[in-house]
């Protein structure tokens, strides 16, 4: 005999509000009701793991705009405005000196030999980082 899944449902609910039952009641219980169990479970394991695949991609798809919107950002960055070199590394050391010391790294130590175009590049970059909200 067959059974819908809204006959197997009123009987799971029937036995559910029935008297509380140990693990062996409830197996023999599962039984009775003709359900498989095993079958139950490995179907359920399978929508879980099907789930989390699609929200898992959902984050990823998300993520590699995020990434690809800032790589465009990053390109658009304005240049620095045109400026002395010295004017450039007194701009780059007032963004350094607005740093806590933990993220001032040995990068920063020998900026001042870096090339001119360098320089206002970097200028550039420090103050689109120093403009954004984090």
């Amino acid at each position: 005999m067959t059974t819908t899944k809204s006959e197997q449902a009123a009987r799971v609910l029937a036995a559910l509000e029935a008297e509380p039952m140990d693990d062996e009641d409830g197996r023999a219980a599962v039984a009775e009701l003709g359900i498989d169990a095993k079958r139950l479970a490995a179907r359920l394991r399978s929508l879980v793991v099907e789930r989390d695949d699609i929200e898992r991609r959902a984050r990823y798809a998300a993520a590699a705009a995020d990434r690809h919107r800032e790589l465009a950002d990053l390109h658009t960055i304005p240049a620095a405005p045109k400026r002395s070199r010295a004017a450039h590394i007194a701009e780059i050391r007032s963004f350094i000196s607005k740093l806590p010391p933990e993220q001032v790294s040995m990068h920063f130590m020998k900026f001042e030999t870096a090339r001119d175009e360098d320089l206002a590049r970097l200028e550039a970059l420090a103050r689109y980082l120093s403009e954004r909200p984090l």
